[in-house]
């Protein structure tokens, strides 16, 4: 079994094993500090968000043209 107690012999016999381990471990985790460069270099996720908005523009617009229609039919019917 491999203790506490052994892994401080180890080390202290090698110090380049400490200093690989430490090395490993911030490679595993650099990814805790995500930019929005690393966001717009995933292969086109940034795709997806531009057809979102787009898709909300025109939902909007789509929303306008009817609601007009609706008035428009609304008062040349007399009820407005």
């Amino acid at each position: 079994m491999f203790g506490i107690a052994d892994f401080n012999r180890q080390v202290m016999e090698n110090p380049e094993l400490l200093a690989a381990i430490l090395e490993d471990e911030e490679e595993e985790y650099s990814y805790c500090c995500i930019s929005p460069q690393d966001y717009f270099d995933d292969g086109g996720a940034w795709f997806g968000d531009l057809m979102f908005f787009f898709a909300g523009i025109f939902m909007w617009f789509l929303g306008a043209v009817f609601g007009a229609a609706e008035r428009l039919c609304a008062w040349l019917q007399g009820r407005e």
